[in-house]
């Protein structure tokens, strides 16, 4: 619980600030989320559909600990700091690249 109301009180916070036009442009967003591994990218897809590291890394047939060490890799390759500001980034830049897919 100590880690959960600090995460949804930042994504609250950044909805507030994508609704007032401040966030990241959605181009850096997707430059971004194509510097991720093909590793980093599965494990954040697994993470927001909600998987916990052990069940991902038993899915993956790697270690738990190796599926934290990629996840915290991936945040730091976005900026991001929680599972829900994953979630959202993830979201925006689906439908960005759904309705752009030349990109």
């Amino acid at each position: 619980m100590e880690k959960f109301l600090p995460a949804v009180a930042r994504a609250l916070e950044n909805d507030r600030l994508r609704r007032e036009g401040i966030s990241r442009d959605i181009r850096e967003e997707v430059k971004l989320f194509q510097s991720l591994s093909e590793r980093e990218e599965k494990i954040c897809r697994l993470t927001i559909q909600g998987f916990v590291s052990r069940a991902i890394g038993e899915r993956l047939e790697i270690s738990h600990r190796t599926v934290e060490h990629y996840r915290g890799s991936a945040l730091k390759k976005l900026g991001l700091h929680s599972s829900a500001d994953l979630a959202q980034f993830f979201a925006r830049v689906d439908a960005f690249l759904a309705a752009n897919p030349e990109r």
